[in-house]
């Protein structure tokens, strides 16, 4: 009776102390998301979604990301599906996306290890805009990124238009 007790007292108290860390589900999302948009019908689509939860996939999906995926983004801050690394010669540039916090934080690597950290996020204007990491504006892309800023290399900013002017300031 006390084994039993204690087994309920332990999954009561880890039920309680673990809410709301379940994870992204990273790929359900992304099998969704793309369900929405595989064709430019929505009764298509709507056979696409049944044909998926009769065949279970959703299911499967669902389970992938509760067992696995969930459980390495809860140990280590990062969900798998939500990273990439692009290499190009000596440089390696890891990619890891927040969708909660609409950031895209890149870390690139050289030969000689880190070289920088940048990260790409909404201003609050709703624009984009790059930051170094110590909070400097990199680049900035004004709505419909017609009108680029960059550093100037004397420490100023330069602003395009794409195909046409450019202005500088500093």
């Amino acid at each position: 009776m006390k084994k039993g007790m204690l087994a309920a007292a332990l999954v009561l108290a880890a039920g309680l102390g673990l809410q709301g860390c379940y994870g992204s589900f990273a790929l359900t999302e992304t099998m969704l998301n793309w369900n929405g948009k595989a064709t430019n019908n929505k009764f298509a689509n709507e056979a696409i979604f049944l044909v998926a939860c009769i065949v279970p996939v959703y299911q499967c999906s669902v389970a992938a990301d509760a067992l696995v995926l969930n459980t390495i983004e809860f140990w280590t801050g990062k969900n798998p599906l939500l990273s990439e690394v692009v290499e190009k010669g000596d440089r390696k540039i890891v990619m890891n996306w927040d969708p909660k916090a609409r950031v895209m934080a890149m870390v690139i690597y050289g030969r000689e290890g880190e070289l920088g950290r940048v990260s790409i996020q909404p201003s609050a204007d709703g624009d984009l805009q790059a930051l170094t990491s110590d909070g400097r504006v990199f680049q900035t892309a004004m709505s419909g990124g017609k009108v680029v800023l960059v550093p100037s290399p004397d420490g100023g900013m330069e602003a395009s238009l794409p195909g046409r002017a450019r202005a500088r300031k500093g």
